[in-house]
């Protein structure tokens, strides 16, 4: 698109001055010259008030008869403009003063049509369009023409009707950078603004212009950086540091109505992209505040949330919340409240799924997702995202506070979890539990663990674990600091556990009573 244009000099559409002929009439015809002037004679005396043709064309008799001349006349309701010799102007433009305020000293423009009737309103002459006013003057800049009637525009664009006209009076079509009609918060800044091939101007719309979208606001200027689109009345506003909180809150509710238009791009509404901005509202930093975000193919912001008329409510999503870190030495639980719950939604862009929460954020770390009624494209547990990037699978090793935490996440449905999903049992040698693998105290060297879950029929729900985290699968362990070893025996997915005393060589049966850890799952709580 090109939103450069020239301003041309205004060009003398017709000769201002014109050299008196006094050969335009014929003596013969009735026209008699006295020292008063030209006089148009019939019946014995001197037409008075009226046209008279001559030889060039149509010439006015004053109220005394005298021929007039670069002169202003009204005939009826009409107006036409006469030239030094008399003759009415047609076809041509003249710059001359108001011909109906005679304290107005100023000029103007009027153009003048086949008949030599003074134009009004919107006109077509040559190939462009102008406006005039009701009393003829040419108009320029801001112009409403509602009605068959043009005026300026001195107040804020409220209507479609709206036009803007260069300083050689034609209207304007295509890109325009402008100050404002009534800008006085904003004295001297600038906009851009769109008129359509028949002049009218963009506003409250988001358009198609060449091979771009872009978004115009109620006074027509587009729309750099964050949009959005009112629910209630269907208006594009710009949102940036001086949107008030309140609104803020309110189109953060429902946030999948905002677009983003690109300040280095000139307005352009972002689509099928990731960008990391400052989010809306803000006018902090890009460097240090800016967040991920994801706009699809029609330059809409990925969210959570949809918004009723009421209240923000899930789309394709159930409720979830942030993980803390966990104790890996056993306590695997969750802190936290209504700051950290949030409705979320799985999407897949470019083939890896991303997580997306009610402002259109991405949600990273390690997770819990509530999925009670199964609308969820994903089971009810634990899981982890890393920044900007889809669930991750396998092993994983997370630090906090400078110690490693190891996590195993399900790949590819495995035995009946969802991808990602956090594990619990046996694999590839360590035992998980929730997806964190469990491990004894370095001062123990083993730990008994026991999961009920686990505990099924043909299994105990024991495991022996060591301080790594790997499970004893049969046989004797090391001596532990009590005197005493475990010898564990394989039954179904779990193990037969007994304790040995070095000393006497008797061995006991452990129970889940013997316990060293009990890990009984109790989910976060909804608040």
């Amino acid at each position: 698109m090109n939103k450069h244009w020239t301003r041309n000099t205004f060009m003398i559409m017709t000769a201002a001055t014109l050299t008196i002929n006094t050969a335009m009439v014929s003596k013969a015809s009735g026209w008699t010259e006295t020292e008063n002037g030209w006089h148009y004679e019939e019946n014995g005396g001197y037409i008075t008030s009226a046209w008279k043709k001559g030889q060039k064309g149509f010439y006015y008799l004053g109220d005394t008869g005298k021929l007039k001349t670069s002169s202003w006349i009204t005939d009826g309701d009409k107006n036409y403009y006469v030239d030094s010799e008399g003759l009415r102007v047609k076809n041509s433009w003249i710059y001359n003063q108001s011909w109906n305020d005679s304290t107005d000293t100023n000029q103007y423009w009027y153009y003048f049509d086949q008949n030599g009737e003074m134009l009004t309103g919107k006109q077509q002459i040559g190939d462009k369009k102008y406006f005039f006013s009701s009393t003829g003057e040419m108009l320029t800049g801001w112009i409403t023409f509602t009605d068959n009637e043009a005026e300026y525009l001195t107040d804020e664009i409220t209507t479609n009707n709206t036009y803007y006209c260069l300083e050689d009076g034609s209207r304007a079509s295509g890109w325009l950078k402008l100050e404002a009609p009534d800008d006085e918060d904003h004295s001297g800044e600038e906009y851009w603004y769109n008129f359509k091939s028949t002049g009218v101007i963009r506003r409250n719309t988001k358009a198609t212009i060449g091979n771009h979208e872009f978004c115009f606001d109620e006074q027509g200027r587009m729309i750099e950086g964050w949009a959005y689109k009112t629910a209630d009345t269907d208006t594009y506003v710009r949102v940036d540091e001086n949107t008030e909180k309140a609104l803020l809150d309110t189109y953060n509710a429902d946030a999948s109505r905002y677009y983003y238009c690109g300040e280095e791009d000139l307005g352009v509404i972002q689509k099928d992209i990731w960008l990391s901005i400052v989010p809306p509202g803000l006018n902090g930093d890009p460097d240090e505040d800016a967040t991920w975000y994801y706009f699809d193919k029609r330059g809409k912001m990925m969210t959570a949330t949809k918004a009723t008329a009421s209240e923000a409510t899930p789309s394709s999503a159930s409720r979830m919340t942030e993980v803390r870190w966990v104790d890996t030495k056993g306590k695997y639980g969750l802190e936290g409240g209504d700051d950290d719950l949030h409705h979320a939604r799985l999407q897949k862009v470019n083939n890896t799924y991303y997580l997306f929460d009610s402002r259109g954020e991405i949600i990273d770390g390690l997770i819990y997702i509530y999925n009670k009624d199964g609308s969820f494209q994903l089971k009810e547990g634990y899981y982890y995202f890393g920044s900007k990037s889809s669930k991750t699978t396998g092993k994983v090793t997370l630090v906090n506070d400078a110690t490693d935490y190891h996590y195993y996440f399900s790949k590819k449905r495995e035995n009946g979890y969802s991808e990602g999903q956090g594990v619990t049992g046996v694999y590839e040698g360590k035992l998980y539990y929730k997806g964190l693998a469990v491990t004894a105290d370095e001062d123990t060297k083993y730990k008994l663990i026991y999961i009920p879950e686990l505990a099924k029929t043909n299994g105990t729900g024991l495991f022996v674990v060591d301080e790594n985290g790997k499970v004893k699968t049969s046989g004797l362990t090391s001596e532990m600091y009590d005197g005493t070893k475990y010898r564990v025996k394989k039954q179904g997915s779990s193990y037969r556990v007994f304790r040995v005393d070095l000393d006497t060589k008797e061995e006991t049966e452990l129970t889940h009573d013997d316990a060293e850890l009990t890990l009984d799952f109790s989910e976060p709580e909804l608040v």
